[in-house]
């Protein structure tokens, strides 16, 4: 959906009633890319740490590495 905004330079609204989905979705995910790269649109882990229940310092969340595939999407999207 991003990438087709981009090479057709048309409206996150447009390309949205084009792919049949809402209009907020489409301008999240625009953000999304445009704030953490291709990367950002990868499922992350939802529910609480199984650490929370004990009274211990939580350890920072590592952000998701990018895979190949996602580093050429993203130099793609850089180049144009």
């Amino acid at each position: 959906m991003v990438e087709y905004v981009r090479t057709h330079q048309v409206s996150c609204a447009k390309t949205a009633a084009h792919f049949d989905i809402s209009t907020s979705q489409a301008y999240s995910w625009d953000r999304t890319v445009r704030e953490q790269g291709v990367t950002g649109l990868r499922s992350k882990v939802k529910g609480r740490h199984p650490d929370m229940n004990k009274r211990k310092k939580v350890k920072p969340i590592n952000r998701l590495k990018p895979t190949q595939e996602e580093k050429y999407k993203q130099e793609i999207l850089e180049l144009k």
